[in-house]
């Protein structure tokens, strides 16, 4: 069970509780449905105690109709008293399942949007403090317990508060001394839970922790599977994972052996409790201070008490869960985005398609020291300009589109796009000025039609077909039966690295923005590709601003201008104008 002295718990119940009070209709139904339940169920035992001392040992319950009544109708509406409080009981607490179920599925849905806007919108170097695994486990587990903690959780706790209460209340009315016994069983019960929740929370955490690294190495497994099986490292991955995973296993393992101790513990306290119900309510009748009838509703009673005992386990396993992963989701949330905007930002009235970088450094860390990838780089680049920037791997080509995508900020110095600083524009806005087409082409799983308007509004087929025209893929598409519903396989496996280009290609044309960022879009490619994608882009020159990153050799007079990245620095090289122009 939760430690109250714990703020943590108190501010996931307020934050986390926002999201579930948007729904207060159905949580009224649904705890008002276990509330009827309860009731129903606590008054379950009262038919079998006037059986029992007002048919049986003929004691008088001082009402005159049923009094006046033949013993054998008594047990026949006793009967069906019995069958209308069990089928109500039974009713209302599917009721209550359902409603509850319904609940719990809007408030996950409802935090997984919530958190999946948050990871959309963090800088890539803030998203890098956990592996894709460990974040994906947040989006679609940690938010499917903290739902269950609160609609599922909580109203089985309330109804077990609800059942202490409500059968206490029977026992004071059958006895004083019988429900000051059943009050100290309560409070008994609850400071054995208590002793065992800290350890029961630290496991729970630990194995989370454990699991989230399982996922986070098998997910860099499945992505890596092709370059694994080409060099052999089969033996390696398995050695790798099996430890991750016995690691994982240990940890369930204290973990259940700390769930057990609080099982055996419940179950010692239960039978002690029964024990001293049983003697003590002995004692009473025998002395004519209990009949047998409220002897039976006491034991009935305590039997209900107890039930809790079973569950117990269970429960509290459930929240020392939910909580470690309310504790994972918050700081997730809590994780600052990472891109600085000035206030009540706007999208800026005209948009230019010229880009400006104003002495923009930027510097990686790697064990705990600075690298500079870039320093203080200072270049405009005007709109329907041509580019090209060089470099060899590592020298902070993709830490530059980074920048200009505003992916992460520099650490210094300020990007102009259309003169307007980025920090005033929306992030989305900004963004939505550039088609791109990256080096690791990612690719959705579905169809050819879905690949190529992914991230914009839905396009006519003619414009599909035009903007596959345009990187000779239309021909490829339409051998395929379905034609632009064909189905894609995950990044497009079931198409070859040239296709892959090409595809990225169409879709980046395809969004019309007035600037396109291609990162190396000649690598590992075919020569047909290659120049299918030399001559889509010699077509649009002029009419848009391209910047291709690339370290390869560019054919002369294919751009405007050209630049080589090294050591930080930025340097424009002589331009295939300006060599024609010397000559």
């Amino acid at each position: 069970m939760p430690d109250r002295r714990n703020p943590k718990i108190s501010q996931h119940l307020v934050r986390f509780g926002r999201v579930w009070l948007r729904r207060p209709w159905r949580i009224a139904g649904s705890y008002g449905a276990a509330m009827i339940a309860t009731v129903l169920a606590v008054a379950s035992p009262w038919p079998i105690k006037i059986v029992i001392d007002n048919v049986l040992l003929a004691q008088p319950t001082g009402v005159t109709v049923f009094d006046d009544m033949p013993s054998e109708a008594q047990v026949l509406l006793m009967a069906a008293a019995t069958v209308i409080l069990a089928t109500g009981a039974a009713f209302m607490s599917a009721l209550e399942r359902i409603m509850s179920a319904r609940l719990r599925e809007s408030m996950t849905q409802d935090l997984r949007s919530s958190a999946l806007d948050h990871v959309l919108g963090l800088s890539v170097l803030k998203r890098h403090a956990d592996r894709n695994g460990e974040l994906a486990l947040r989006l679609v587990d940690d938010t499917g317990h903290v739902a269950r903690l609160f609609c599922k959780t909580l109203p089985l706790l309330f109804r077990h508060l609800a059942t202490f209460a409500l059968t206490l209340t029977g026992m004071f009315l059958l006895s004083w001394m019988m429900g000051l016994l059943g009050l100290a069983i309560g409070i008994l019960l609850a400071l054995v839970v208590r002793a065992s929740a800290k350890n029961l929370q630290k496991a729970s955490r630990a194995k989370r922790k454990r699991e989230g690294k399982v996922a986070g190495f098998a997910q860099e497994v499945l992505r890596g599977l092709p370059f694994v099986q080409s060099v052999s490292g089969e033996a390696e991955v398995r050695s790798r994972f099996n430890a991750i995973s016995a690691d994982a296993t240990s940890t369930g393992v204290h973990e259940t052996r700390t769930q057990v101790i609080l099982e055996r513990r419940m179950q010692n306290a239960s039978g002690v409790a029964m024990a001293i119900v049983l003697a003590a309510g002995g004692w009473l009748v025998l002395h004519a201070q209990l009949s047998v009838g409220a002897l039976t509703v006491c034991i009935a009673y305590l039997t209900q008490l107890l039930k809790p005992v079973e569950k117990v386990n269970e429960l509290a396993g459930a929240i020392t869960g939910a909580l470690t992963r309310a504790d994972r989701l918050a700081e997730l949330l809590d994780r600052p985005a990472g891109l600085v905007a000035e206030t009540d930002v706007v999208k800026p009235a005209h948009v230019g398609a010229d880009l400006e970088l104003r002495g923009c450094s930027f510097a990686h860390r790697s064990a705990g020291e600075d690298v500079s990838t870039l320093r203080n780089v200072s270049v405009r680049i005007a709109a329907g300009e041509l580019v090209s920037i060089s470099g060899p791997s590592g020298s902070g080509k993709s830490t530059l589109l980074g920048l200009l995508l505003r992916l992460f900020d520099p650490e210094a110095g300020e990007l102009l796009l259309g003169g307007q600083p980025y920090r005033q524009w929306p992030v989305a806005d900004l963004r939505q000025q550039f088609g791109v087409m990256r080096q690791e082409t990612h690719l959705f799983a579905g169809t050819v039609r879905e690949a190529l308007q992914f991230g914009m509004e839905a396009k006519s087929d003619d414009a599909l077909r035009a903007a596959l025209m345009d990187v000779s893929l239309l021909d490829v598409v339409d051998r395929h039966p379905a034609g632009l519903d064909a189905d894609l396989g995950e990044d497009g496996g079931n198409l070859s690295g040239g296709q892959r280009a090409r595809l990225a290609l169409a879709r980046a044309l395809l969004t019309d923005r007035p600037i396109l960022l291609l990162d190396e879009p000649f690598a590992n490619i075919d020569s047909a590709s290659r120049h299918v994608i030399r001559e889509a882009l010699s077509r649009l020159r002029g009419q848009r601003t391209i910047i291709v990153v690339t370290h390869q050799a560019l054919p002369d007079n294919f751009t405007d201008r050209s630049f080589r990245l090294g050591n930080g620095l930025l340097v424009e090289t002589v331009s295939s104008t300006a060599r024609e122009g010397r000559s």
